[in-house]
């Protein structure tokens, strides 16, 4: 990323695939995103090439880039991948770890109860499934920080942003026990870490993990019998070959 306009688009649609907004297989148009940032199509287009290389987006020739659809096996191994990493990274915060730090994923933690108590007595909007993958994301992005390994924060925060994207297509499985065990094992990895504990963080991160597996792997069921989503990923193993 060369300038501060393309590095501008690039935050611009990361934050979009963050939040939801481009949920799986919506195409992200060059004209679209340059007419709502108010600038040229040429960086944006640089902006979507630096996604496609992280794995976040994807070309289909004749098509264009769309947020990416990923496959069982793909699930399967950002779930492996993520296990595996996050084990390291909750051992070395419940080894050491900064006070101020704590502090913040005690807010974290804190908001997530909030939710909860929202979704015990309304209806659970989007607002709250979406505010909850974000706190999800801050939380999990805290943790990176702790382990102070900058290959570790990078690798990560890709892996959790396509975490987020999967997120998406879970929202019918959020009921109100599903917000609440978020919040309890959340709770549980920081008091862990908190305790200097590191085998119960282990245990507590993946029960959370586990549960996040089984989610992703019933949305993408319920998103492949939407048609349209069954083509593009028929188009997507095609720009593979």
């Amino acid at each position: 990323m060369s300038t501060e306009i393309s590095n501008s688009a690039y935050g611009y649609i990361r934050s979009r695939l963050l939040s939801g907004r481009y949920a799986p297989g919506v195409r992200v148009s060059e004209f679209s995103v340059a007419k709502e940032l108010g600038i040229s199509r040429s960086p944006v287009r640089e902006a979507i090439s630096h996604l496609i290389s992280e794995g976040l987006l994807q070309k289909l020739p004749g098509y264009g880039a769309y947020v990416k659809i990923p496959d069982r096996r793909e699930i399967e191994e950002l779930m492996v991948v993520r296990e595996l990493m996050e084990e390291y990274v909750v051992t070395k915060a419940a080894s050491w770890s900064d006070p101020n730090q704590i502090e913040e994923l005690q807010k974290i933690c804190d908001e997530l109860h909030g939710l909860a108590c929202q979704a015990r007595h309304n209806d659970i909007e989007d607002k709250i499934i979406d505010r909850l993958i974000e706190l999800d994301f801050a939380f999990h992005t805290r943790l990176y920080e702790l382990a102070d390994n900058r290959q570790i924060i990078q690798i990560m925060k890709n892996a959790r942003i396509l975490s987020a994207i999967l997120s998406t297509y879970q929202k019918d499985f959020f009921n109100l026990s599903e917000i609440a065990h978020i919040w309890r094992e959340h709770t549980r990895i920081l008091q862990s870490i908190r305790r200097r504990n590191p085998q119960n963080a282990r245990y507590w991160l993946k029960c959370q993990i586990r549960r996040s597996r089984q989610l992703y792997k019933s949305g993408y069921e319920k998103l492949m019998e939407n048609p349209r989503f069954r083509e593009l990923r028929e188009l997507s193993k095609v720009a593979k070959s």
